[in-house]
């Protein structure tokens, strides 16, 4: 199949639930923290100097990708497409899936030149997608995302105030300006 025949949809994904996810499940990530929220995601090293806490992902093709730290790695996996991709794709925010799925499916078939079909009614995934994925929370469907995902968010993301303050210094601003994303409040 020809590229040009192809519309990747990139699915973005709120950098500091994103961090709480990576915290609890790194996959293929390896850097130096601790799974206690408090000790991760650990983005400087106060052991060397306060420097970025480096990021090495291992994928299973024998390739490795060195990001600065893990909001370097959030900066590097989504920033790629807005610095290299010459070809179109549609970026969306999963909490708009999860909050408004026809909605967002909907424009997503019409901006690819489909429709969506009429000749039955929207059907919801209710059970957890990924409940045959290794390392996943299998208890995890639409309605406990709905739950997980409307509270408002802890102040300073639930982090140390060094993670708070290393995130806003470490996230691209133009990327998340353009999802919508904002840091969560310093404080209650």
């Amino acid at each position: 199949i020809k590229k040009e025949y192809i519309l990747p949809v990139v699915t973005m994904r709120n950098p500091y639930t994103w961090f709480k996810s990576m915290c609890h499940n790194g996959y293929a990530a390896r850097w130096k923290h601790r799974k206690s929220e408090m000790g991760c995601p650990n983005l400087k090293d106060p052991q060397e100097g306060g420097s970025w806490n480096p990021v090495k992902v291992l994928y299973g093709e024998g390739r490795e990708d060195d990001h600065l730290s893990l909001a370097h790695m959030w900066n590097d996996w989504y920033g790629y497409y807005l610095k290299e991709a010459d070809y179109p794709f549609v970026a969306l925010r999963m909490e708009d899936l999860v909050f408004y799925p026809k909605e967002t499916i909907r424009q997503v078939c019409e901006c690819a030149g489909g429709k969506i079909r009429t000749d039955q009614s929207f059907k919801f995934i209710v059970e957890s997608a990924k409940a045959d994925s290794p390392g996943h929370d299998k208890t995890t469907g639409i309605y406990e995302a709905w739950i997980k995902y409307s509270k408002p968010a802890p102040a300073m993301g639930g982090f140390s105030e060094e993670d708070f303050l290393h995130s806003k210094e470490a996230l691209n601003r133009t990327l998340m300006n353009l999802m919508g994303y904002r840091h969560p409040p310093a404080t209650d």
